[in-house]
């Protein structure tokens, strides 16, 4: 009788994880992951933390990456990276320097600021290619 019993439990078990598995991840609530976009646009120039969107949000990495992308079409590192280099677009557009721009909206050195906005948008920041020093012949 208890192996029938023990048996018994034991599908049923099985048979709630399969269909668990069986269903795609979606957000208990439908605007879930429009407040991990506003948690990202809310904190995009600071020294942002995934882990501390994780926490907010309430998910383990793997999921909220997945829930994620299923709502915005990227990862929450492409999304906040592309947010930035919108922002970014917009403070340019007003003159403002690379330096000034990179700082204010989260990079962490110009440098790479300039190198991730020619990666998304083609060209450098402020122009052409910033030239090299040219030698002098004699």
């Amino acid at each position: 009788v208890e192996r029938g019993v023990i048996r018994t439990l034991c599908s049923l078990t099985l048979y709630r994880v399969i269909d668990i598995l069986s269903h795609p991840l979606a957000a208990t609530r439908p605007n879930e992951m429009d407040e991990a976009v506003q948690f990202i646009k809310d904190h995009f120039a600071e020294k942002f933390s995934l882990d501390a969107l994780i926490r907010h949000m309430g998910y383990g990495r793997t999921q909220l990456f997945a829930l994620f992308k299923q709502h915005t079409g990227l990862t929450p590192n492409e999304y906040l990276v592309r947010y930035r280099i919108r922002r970014a677009t917009n403070l340019i557009a007003q003159g403002e320097s690379d330096s000034a721009v990179a700082k204010s909206v989260g990079f962490s050195t110009t440098a790479y600021f300039r190198s991730v906005y020619r990666k998304y948008t083609g060209k450098y920041p402020t122009g052409p290619k910033p030239s090299r020093p040219t030698s002098v012949s004699k």
